[in-house]
């Protein structure tokens, strides 16, 4: 729809050019229809030329008195030969004028048509960057918008899942009930769901804290222990019976 949108919107732009060209095109068929009958004209003219002067020619040989023809009034009849003779004559220089006469007009029309057929050329190359050049131009910035669109995306999309994850490993790392898991098979089901001690909860899907720390055993109450802080790179201390953190080291921890 981008395309056809900017297609409408050169053609009406370029209507100048369109009624132009049309004009053009018109002119040079017409051009040609009249280059065309004035050429069929002209071969017809010549065959007649040639019969008037291969007839005279034959006339000019014979020493006959009368002579039948067709050429004076259109049906056959007899004249004087020597009346002939310059009827026929005058008949052929003036058949002779109007072939040349006609030539050149049919020149005339040849050389117009091919005149308007170069305007018509012109006249298409000036649309051609209105036209097909804009159909190309649309084309490629629709392909780069949609590309960098794309883009954008998953760059979007990666991000958001990147900030999630890492805050649901934050919430993970740091949950005061993270150590408190474990694992409990159904009796009736013997299906297997997590259970934690200390918030109650259950859950059907193996929790987060038991994937990162598996390692973890939980800690006797009111006792402190060091963790580590990924995200600021440095030692974090967490009580876990009451759920403090620190990132100062705390005293009770020296007389352990």
């Amino acid at each position: 729809w981008e395309i056809a949108f900017q297609l409408k919107r050169v053609e009406e732009l370029a209507k100048p050019l369109y009624l132009r060209e049309e004009e053009l095109v018109q002119e040079k068929k017409k051009l040609a229809a009249d280059a065309q009958r004035l050429k069929n004209a002209l071969e017809a003219a010549r065959k007649d030329t040639d019969d008037l002067r291969e007839e005279l020619e034959t006339m000019l040989s014979v020493t006959h008195k009368h002579w039948d023809t067709s050429r004076i009034t259109g049906t056959p009849q007899r004249f004087l030969t020597e009346y002939l003779k310059v009827r026929m004559a005058e008949q052929l220089a003036e058949k002779e004028a109007q072939i040349a006469q006609d030539k050149d007009r049919y020149n005339e029309l040849v050389v117009q048509a091919r005149q308007r057929e170069r305007m018509i050329r012109q006249v298409r190359r000036e649309l051609e960057p209105l036209t097909r050049g804009m159909a190309v131009k649309t084309k490629r910035d629709r392909i780069v918008r949609l590309r960098n669109r794309v883009r954008l995306e998953k760059w979007a999309s990666t991000t958001i899942q990147r900030h999630f994850r890492g805050h649901r490993l934050r919430q993970a790392l740091f949950s005061w009930y993270r150590d408190y898991w474990t694992e409990v098979n159904d009796d009736t089901t013997g299906d297997t769901y997590f259970y934690n001690t200390w918030s109650e909860e259950v859950r059907w899907t193996r929790p987060l804290e038991m994937t990162l720390l598996p390692h973890k055993a939980v800690p006797p109450p009111d006792r402190w222990r060091e963790d580590f802080d990924d995200e600021r790179g440095v030692p974090i201390y967490i009580n876990d019976a009451n759920g403090e953190t620190t990132y100062d080291r705390p005293p009770e921890m020296d007389y352990d």
